[in-house]
């Protein structure tokens, strides 16, 4: 997630940004966003690593 906070000298505005996939359902359901956390290949394996 983006979250963009924009100053002026009139206003002040926030705009929050989802990242994702071009096949993913617009908004993101928290369903899908659930299913990409379990994908394993997507999560870095700590024992390769430095310490």
């Amino acid at each position: 997630m983006v979250v963009l906070i924009l100053l002026r000298d009139d206003c002040i505005s926030f705009e929050q940004w989802q990242l994702a996939l071009s096949g993913a359902p617009r908004p993101l359901t928290w369903n899908y966003i659930w299913s990409l956390q379990t994908q394993t290949p997507n999560i870095p394996l700590l024992t390769r690593q430095p310490a």
